[in-house]
């Protein structure tokens, strides 16, 4: 395939992925090839591996003979996909927490939350939400790990399409969300300790206290 065409396709799928997070296509929402090649100004091939992409990323689904959907989830589905986040992100830690150059590494993940920061003060929430979970993305790709951040990764897109559910149905406050923030300080402050075991325990605790709201959201649907 032509690099060029490669890269249009890439840049599309990003396009579309922003625009789900943002709630431009809703949870469970169809994606007409059509539509979505007007809208983005390239031809329906373009948007055909574009689609394609997104769904080895897991942000939408492709039914036979029906379309391709915006993913969705039931509460229950949810609550399965934030155990494996734990245990899977857990692997994350251990491995990380054991790298010696764990300090200067895990400076990106910091950077993420300093945005995030900056962006919360400004009113930007989604720019907030999506440099927290561009940290999670960072954390996935420091471990080092090939399979676990494969893995991982796949999971945090998975989370960040329940945040867009969320937002769009129960959006929590800002001070709630810095709350957050400032539970992720805390936990990278472990890891760059060296301290994997308490980490977990930070983000059990973060994201136990998370579902509740993005399971209300969803059994709002």
């Amino acid at each position: 395939m032509d690099t060029r065409n490669v890269r249009r396709s890439e840049h599309t799928s990003e396009q579309i992925r922003q625009a789900i997070t943002a709630g431009d296509y809703l949870s469970g929402e169809r994606l007409v090839e059509l539509n979505l090649a007007k809208r983005y100004s390239v031809s329906q091939i373009t948007i055909r591996e574009a689609l394609w992409l997104l769904e080895q990323q897991g942000w939408v689904i492709k039914k036979a003979r029906r379309g391709v959907y915006v993913r969705s989830f039931s509460p229950e589905e949810a609550v399965e996909l934030f155990n494996l986040l734990t245990a899977v992100e857990g692997l994350a830690f251990d491995a990380i927490a054991a790298q010696h150059g764990r300090r200067t590494a895990l400076r990106t993940a910091r950077l993420c939350l300093e945005t995030a920061w900056r962006l919360s003060n400004q009113g930007d929430r989604a720019g907030a939400i999506r440099q927290l979970y561009d940290g999670h993305a960072e954390l996935a790709q420091l471990a080092n790990l090939s399979l676990t951040g494969q893995v991982l990764l796949w999971l945090i897109n998975q989370s960040r399409l329940l945040e867009a559910i969320r937002q769009a149905r129960l959006p929590g406050s800002m001070a709630e969300f810095n709350e957050y923030i400032e539970e992720h300080e805390a936990l990278l402050d472990e890891l760059e300790e060296g301290n994997a075991f308490e980490a977990k325990r930070l983000l059990r605790e973060i994201l136990d206290s998370y579902a509740p709201a993005v399971v209300a959201a969803l059994k709002m649907q």
